[in-house]
């Protein structure tokens, strides 16, 4: 997805990507869509303890067993970004904003600045506190 607007379609297979990964006892920290201006692409980050545990490619083989199964499903693996919970990114936004450890939320934060840090935007589902 290389569109500068973040579509239905995607918030809502991301939300039932965390829900899959929720239901099969997969930890998930953080989780939210990313928009990188850098490479003017959003990314569906995954903060995960299993990322430095078992590492990436463990990782990203466990969500891919998770992704929702439709005919109409766009959200595919590289549209994922499996990461730490110690991420740059994800601890700047905890400094910000934290959500329950198993929440699933709707929150839209836009053109914020964390720590010298420019945030253009993210739609966040998940950030638990550490």
């Amino acid at each position: 997805m290389d569109t500068k607007i973040l579509v239905d379609n995607y918030i809502r297979e991301g939300k039932d990507l965390i829900s899959n990964l929720d239901q099969g006892k997969f930890p998930v920290n953080a989780a939210l869509w990313f928009y990188d201006p850098d490479d003017g692409r959003w990314k569906l980050v995954i903060a995960t303890p299993k990322y430095d545990e078992e590492g990436p490619l463990k990782v990203y083989s466990t969500i891919q067993n998770y992704l929702p199964h439709r005919e109409e499903n766009h959200l595919s693996l590289t549209d994922i970004a499996a990461t730490s919970p110690n991420n740059k990114l994800i601890s700047l936004l905890r400094k910000a904003i934290t959500t329950k450890k198993d929440a699933i939320s709707d929150i839209v934060f836009k053109e914020n600045t964390i720590d010298n840090t420019f945030i253009e935007s993210a739609y966040i589902y998940r950030i638990a506190p550490n």
